[in-house]
């Protein structure tokens, strides 16, 4: 699929392009459409499908309806989706996952602009079952409210890795990696390897759980590691793109 769309009311549970299955499993493509504004959902992936979603350009998906929201890509798939070099900006959520585990991002720019609302990066969200993602290999998530944001009780430890990209501009108040609840540990999420916008690594005040930095980089909640076990500050010293290692 591709194309070039202009605004249009996506209203429910449809969108700008709409990936379901009537009665077997597929395989799909969506690359290389620009979609530019609407009120629910640029792509939505609703079924159990392959679909390689790639280098389309995705803008001013928001809830212009009371009571929606809008998302660039929403995905409820219980077969992992592909979601590469795609730039998805000024949308109250930039990716949401919903269903399925192994979903698999990269190179993908997430960016927010012009939005003075709350506004998240990233949404794992568990309304069809645990969910799960590798983020990985220069994703960038840029002025949101959250950057990434994961429910505690919505994502399976084993199944969610960040590694390799940046998050930056995180507003006043908000937070670059928030995870909503509680964990009761000794294992939590994992995102090692990751730029917060400042060598000394990410914000992150006392308590412990499971650490604490005070670096002067972009501010995070608990309950996830940013740097290894050892302690060494496993967080990169520059943007993805450009950095060699994530080791000092």
């Amino acid at each position: 699929m591709r194309g070039t769309h202009g605004y249009d009311p996506y209203n429910g549970y449809g969108g700008a392009i709409t990936v379901l299955k009537h009665t077997q499993p597929g395989a799909a493509r969506v690359a290389n459409n620009t979609l530019l504004g609407g009120n629910s959902t640029g792509i939505f992936v609703r079924d159990d499908y392959h679909v390689l979603i790639r280098d389309n350009l995705l803008e001013d998906f928001t809830g212009k309806t009371p009571g929606f929201s809008g998302e660039g890509i929403h995905i409820i798939s219980g077969i992992p989706v592909a979601v590469v070099s795609n730039t998805v900006r000024d949308c109250d959520i930039g990716i949401r996952v919903r269903r399925g585990t192994g979903h698999d991002l990269t190179r993908n720019t997430l960016e927010n602009l012009a939005l003075n609302r709350p506004t998240i990066g990233l949404y794992l969200s568990d309304t069809y079952g645990l969910v799960g993602a590798n983020v990985h290999d220069n994703n960038t998530f840029s002025g949101f409210t959250y950057g990434v944001f994961l429910g505690s009780t919505s994502v399976a430890l084993a199944d969610f890795t960040m590694e390799w990209n940046d998050v930056t501009g995180t507003p006043a108040g908000g937070q670059a990696f928030h995870v909503e609840g509680t964990l009761p540990g000794p294992d939590y999420f994992h995102a090692e390897c990751n730029w917060w916008d400042d060598p000394s690594g990410p914000y992150d005040p006392p308590p412990d759980n499971p650490d604490s930095n005070p670096g002067t980089g972009q501010p995070v909640s608990d309950y996830f590691w940013y740097r290894e076990l050892d302690n060494d500050p496993y967080w990169l010293q520059e943007p993805a793109l450009t950095a060699t290692s994530c080791q000092l």
